[in-house]
């Protein structure tokens, strides 16, 4: 069975070798000191104060640096995973590991431990640099949690599957220039070609995913984020089991060779699962929308009553909202009215409508209410309509007057 202390034996030889390396010593300066002037230019007020985009939600500042960030530490990953089996058989430096008694899952484990070791250190080490300069130098205020969460949300799954897939494609060509060459080749055409398409569903990087954390109300879209990132996690995760299964040498253990094999059919389906319910909550939601479209249009040739005032009594009760409404209605119409339509989010109930202080009945249809006074709203008369519901906002069905392409857009930082 696994080993946890041969795991850390290799991860620790994996690491001392990384952290001897002038490639990755070169790699980590330069993306230090060239990150650090960014944040020095643009958070450090040296020359002009910040502008309010920047200033306005206090995770704008670890946001912008994981981003830049993850995409840097991917280029560079993709060499240095790709680079584990040339390195051994060329330079020998896993002849002290060879020669010891253990299985490959216990190797190619310690190998992807070792290497996420160095990569997170070099995460936690610029963030550290970051929040020293969003602290001191910034009147931005500072939270702890937006950090770690774009460490767990961003950086973990970016490294895991990016060590996954190199480790597979390396096994499987055996080159480390065509492995290193494909892969980057991959890696430009989601972020150049696909990028923000299908949801970003193609974005291992999280570049484009709606990933700006506000203190008031979280994560714009959390379930979805959660599915995108677990799938390239679970991914990464099956393909380097499935490498333990391909590794050329002597596997040692038959009962691990079944637990590798049980493991990438495991975290492989639990990967494509995930991406299977990430793309079918995008086509429900555009559904949805296309269909409150449809029911908009339906009805909009109805006449309309004038709402002269209202008043809104709003509770918070954790993430769900209970409201209770009073409206005054007009007909300025020059025709009675019998049926009066009111439009309300999806995402909440309503529990009791009362007409002139009466108790009337309704229809909904998604996010539309039709009414059906006692009696008809004649000409320039006047009725009170008493509302109650609570619930959470449905974001989906939110701004249905923009167009489906539109709404797919990228943001220009602007």
């Amino acid at each position: 069975m696994l080993s946890v202390q041969k795991i850390w034996t290799v991860a620790r030889y994996e690491i001392k070798t990384l952290l001897r390396s002038w490639f990755f010593r070169i790699f980590a300066t330069l993306v230090i000191l060239f990150l650090t002037f960014f944040n020095v230019l643009f958070f450090a007020q040296a020359f002009e104060p910040m502008e309010w985009m920047m200033r306005g939600i206090p995770s704008f500042i670890p946001y912008f640096n994981i981003l830049l960030l993850n995409v840097a530490q991917a280029v560079i990953a993709l060499f240095l995973a790709s680079d584990f089996l040339k390195r051994d058989r060329k330079a020998n430096t896993t002849e002290v590991i060879y020669m010891r008694s253990m299985s490959n899952s216990d190797y190619i484990l310690g190998k992807s431990a070792g290497l996420l070791s160095v990569f997170l250190g070099l995460n936690i080490l610029f963030f550290l640099i970051v929040a020293l300069i969003h602290i001191i130098f910034t009147d931005v205020p500072f939270q702890i949690f937006p950090y770690a969460a774009y460490l767990l949300f961003v950086s973990l799954p970016t490294l895991i599957f990016i060590f996954g897939l190199s480790f597979f494609t390396m096994s499987l060509i055996r080159n480390q220039a065509v492995t290193f060459i494909l892969l980057l080749g991959y890696f430009a055409v989601s972020l150049i070609v696909l990028n923000y398409k299908y949801n970003a569903a193609f974005d291992a990087v999280a570049f484009f995913l709606p990933l700006a954390y506000s203190d008031f109300v979280g994560f714009a879209d959390l379930h979805s984020i959660l599915l995108q990132r677990l799938g390239y996690f679970c991914l990464g995760f099956g393909l380097i089991w499935t490498s333990i299964l391909m590794f050329k040498r002597l596997p040692q253990s038959r009962a691990m060779t079944m637990v590798a094999r049980l493991c990438a059919i495991v975290f492989l389906a639990a990967g494509i699962l995930s991406f299977t319910l990430y793309l079918g909550d995008v086509h429900q939601s555009r559904s949805q929308r296309a269909e409150m479209v449809s029911l908009n249009d339906a009805y909009q040739h109805l006449p309309t009553v004038h709402v002269r005032s209202y008043s809104i009594d709003l509770a918070h009760e954790g993430h769900r909202i209970h409201a209770n409404v009073d409206m005054q209605l007009e007909n300025t119409t020059t025709e009675s009215i019998s049926e009066i339509v009111f439009s309300l989010n999806p995402g909440l109930t309503l529990e009791s409508m009362q007409w002139n202080q009466n108790i009337v009945s309704f229809d909904r249809d998604w996010h539309l209410i039709r009414i059906t006074p006692l009696q008809p709203l004649s000409c320039e008369e006047r009725a009170t309509l008493s509302v109650s519901y609570s619930g959470h906002i449905d974001n989906d069905a939110c701004y249905l007057s923009v167009p489906e392409e539109k709404r797919t857009e990228l943001n220009d930082l602007r």
